[in-house]
């Protein structure tokens, strides 16, 4: 069986840490700006989501290699429930890791650009649940 990349993955954390402070610090400032400035944000806060999403990708991708899996070849919650099961992903309600996907899907396709207040509420709403993730990284990582 292969081994993590530990490089990898605390790349990943520290990235997905800069995402959650990012999205933060959007939150923070948002409602006191000008409407053209909001207008960035907003843009701003969809690109963070979708590289806290794409970061996620990765992260799963690394996991699943040691499994001998490639995530090509299985769906994107068939990854999710391998990953849980193994425990590189904590155990939350499988709809929220396809919310996140979903909203990722819409920003980055453009099938239908989800509105920021629904993204904004998601956050707020689960923000624990993605911190929660990158604490289960990092003790993946002191594993490995």
């Amino acid at each position: 069986m292969n081994s993590l990349n530990n490089e990898r993955l605390k790349y990943i954390s520290i990235s997905m840490q800069d995402v959650i402070k990012d999205l933060d610090e959007i939150i923070s400032i948002y409602d006191s700006q000008p409407i053209v400035i909001q207008k960035h944000l907003e843009q701003s806060f969809r690109t963070s989501f979708l590289q806290y999403k794409e970061l996620l990708g990765n992260y799963m991708s690394q996991c699943l290699k040691i499994l001998a899996i490639s995530v090509n070849k299985i769906t994107y919650a068939d990854a999710i429930e391998l990953c849980i099961k193994e425990e590189f992903l904590p155990k939350n309600e499988i709809v929220l890791y396809k919310t996140l996907s979903k909203f990722r899907n819409d920003t980055a396709h453009v099938y239908k650009k989800p509105p920021f207040k629904v993204l904004i509420e998601f956050y707020k709403e689960h923000r624990d649940f993605l911190i929660n993730i990158i604490k289960t990284i990092n003790s993946v990582i002191k594993k490995g």
